[in-house]
C-alpha cells in the first residue's frame, strides 16, 4: 500500500514537472516572439520615409563660362539600395557626375561618406551647365536654389530642401586684395591674410546668409608689424614663432577685433596687411562653402564687394543625425 501510494505520488510529481517545463517553454517562446516584434517595430520606427538632404550654404561667382559642380549630402536607410537618377534644379535637368575612378567594391556594395546606427550619409555631385545660369546681367539677379526635385531608380521622386545656394554670373568688382597666406584647422577655424591693392574704406565684413550670423565668428587683425613678417612664407621661408603659437590659442585669446564690435567704418591704406580669422560653430550640421563679404568703397569712391572664400564641413555624430531627422521628418530617432 505504501509503495503504491509512493508510485502515485511520484507519477503526479513527474506530470507536474513536465507541465511546468512545458509552461516555461511556451513562456520563453512568447517572450522571443514579443521581443522579435518589439525589435521589428523599433527598427521600423527608425526608418526614414524617404531620403533626407542636409542643409548646404554655398555661393559662387561663375563668369568664366565654366559649368558648376555642386555636391549634396543626404541620409538613407541602410537597406535602401536605390540610386539617384537625376535632379531638376530651377527647371534645369542635371545628372550625377561620374569621375570614372576605378573601384575595388562590388557593384552591389553601397558607397557612403559616414555610417550611423540605422542610416548612411551619402553624397551626390551634379554638374550645372554654364548656359543654364548665364542669362543674368547684374549681381542683384542671382541664380538661387533652395530645393530640387530628385529622381531615383526604383523609388518615387522627392522634393528636397537643400539649404541655400547662390550663383552669381559676374564678378562683384575688380580685384581689391592680393591674398598672401591662408589655412584652416580641424577645430572649425580658418584664416585668410591679404594685402590691400588700394586705399579702402570698409563698411562691413559679414557672412552672405542671415541664417548663419550666429554660426560664424569673424575677427579682423591689422597689426602691421606682425603681419608683414609673414611675407617670407610666400617665398618658402619659415613662419615666425608667434604665428605658429597663435594657431594653438583659444579663440578668445587671438589678436583682432570681432566684426560684432564697433569696428566699422574701417580705413586701410594701399599695401596694408589684413588678417581675417573665422571660427565656425563646432556643432553646426550644415555644409559651408561661400565667400565672407568685404564691402566698402575705394579711394576713388567706387563701391566694391570682395569675397573671401571659406569651406567648413560638419563633424556629424549620431546625436546630430537624430536632430536632423527630427527637424526634417518630425520623427525622433534613437
Amino acid at each position: 500500500m505504501i509503495l503504491q501510494k509512493y508510485k502515485i505520488f511520484n507519477t503526479a510529481g513527474l506530470v507536474g514537472a513536465t507541465n511546468l517545463k512545458k509552461s516555461i517553454f511556451w513562456v520563453g517562446i512568447a517572450i522571443c516572439i514579443l521581443s522579435f516584434i518589439g525589435n521589428y517595430l523599433f527598427f521600423q520606427s527608425e526608418q526614414l520615409k524617404e531620403p533626407i538632404f542636409l542643409d548646404h550654404y554655398y555661393d559662387f561667382e561663375n563668369y568664366n563660362n565654366n559649368d558648376i559642380d555642386l555636391t549634396f549630402y543626404y541620409l538613407t536607410n541602410k537597406n535602401d539600395t536605390f540610386k539617384i537618377k537625376n535632379a531638376l534644379i530651377n527647371g534645369v535637368e542635371v545628372y550625377p557626375v561620374s569621375y570614372g575612378g576605378f573601384s575595388m567594391l562590388p557593384n552591389n556594395t553601397q558607397q557612403y561618406e559616414q555610417e550611423f546606427t540605422h542610416h548612411y550619409l551619402k553624397s551626390v555631385t551634379f554638374s550645372i551647365p554654364y548656359s543654364s545660369i548665364s542669362s543674368f546681367e547684374s549681381l542683384e539677379e542671382v541664380w538661387s536654389i533652395e530645393n530640387m526635385i530628385v529622381s531615383f531608380y526604383d523609388h518615387k521622386d522627392i522634393n528636397a530642401e537643400i539649404g541655400k545656394i547662390n550663383i552669381y554670373t559676374k564678378p562683384s568688382t575688380d580685384k581689391i586684395f592680393d591674398f598672401q597666406v591662408s589655412g584652416s584647422s580641424n577645430q572649425h577655424r580658418e584664416y585668410k591674410i591679404m594685402t590691400a591693392l588700394q586705399s579702402l574704406n570698409i563698411s562691413n565684413i559679414s557672412v552672405p546668409f542671415e541664417e548663419l550670423i550666429d554660426e560664424v565668428e569673424i575677427k579682423v587683425n591689422l597689426n602691421q608689424e606682425k603681419l608683414k613678417q609673414l611675407k617670407v612664407l610666400k617665398y618658402g621661408g619659415d613662419s615666425p614663432a608667434w604665428f605658429d603659437d597663435e594657431r594653438k590659442k583659444d579663440w578668445n585669446e587671438l589678436e583682432g577685433v570681432s566684426t560684432k564690435e564697433q569696428l566699422f567704418p574701417l580705413k586701410i591704406r594701399a599695401g596694408d596687411w589684413m588678417q581675417l580669422q573665422m571660427a565656425f560653430n563646432p556643432n553646426h550640421k550644415s555644409y559651408f562653402q561661400f565667400g565672407i563679404r568685404i564691402e566698402g568703397v575705394t579711394e576713388n569712391g567706387e563701391p566694391f564687394v570682395e569675397r573671401v572664400l571659406i569651406n567648413d564641413y560638419p563633424h556629424l555624430s549620431q546625436k546630430n543625425i537624430n536632430e536632423i531627422i527630427e527637424a526634417k521628418q518630425g520623427v525622433v530617432s534613437e
